[in-house]
């Protein structure tokens, strides 16, 4: 980390998106930057060109600029299952038989037999 020195900055740089946050984007600006103003002719002189551009930017039918690309397949909901081989022999040691109440308990507990024994221990009062 860096240190502070002994004397704060009082003249700190300025914050280049400050305008645009506060005001939103300002058009009358940006049509004054050569390269848009380039970009713009390009664009009304070469129709299939604007055509992509306004694809990109969802401007036909309200489509999507991602529609092109394909849905990422949905996450299988199921969860691993997790043995907790010895755990359950240390439950079934100590006199715990329920071998699905013991399963459930570590699985709550993610194998910590205290808190599986003081859970199991809860559900037989």
């Amino acid at each position: 980390p860096l240190e502070a020195g002994p004397f704060p900055n009082t003249s700190p740089l300025p914050n280049p998106w400050a305008q645009t946050a506060a005001t939103g984007l300002n058009l009358g600006q940006m049509m004054q930057n050569p390269m848009v103003q380039q970009l713009s002719q390009q664009m009304l002189s070469n129709p299939s060109m604007m055509s992509n551009m306004m694809s990109m930017v969802g401007g036909q039918s309200g489509a999507s600029p991602f529609a092109q690309f394909p849905a990422a397949p949905a996450p299988t909901p199921t969860a691993p299952i997790q043995s907790y081989t010895s755990e359950l022999q240390e439950l079934q040691a100590m006199g715990f038989t329920d071998e699905g109440a013991n399963q459930a308990a570590l699985e709550a507990t993610q194998g910590n037999v205290f808190l599986a024994l003081e859970r199991l221990l809860g559900e037989r009062l």
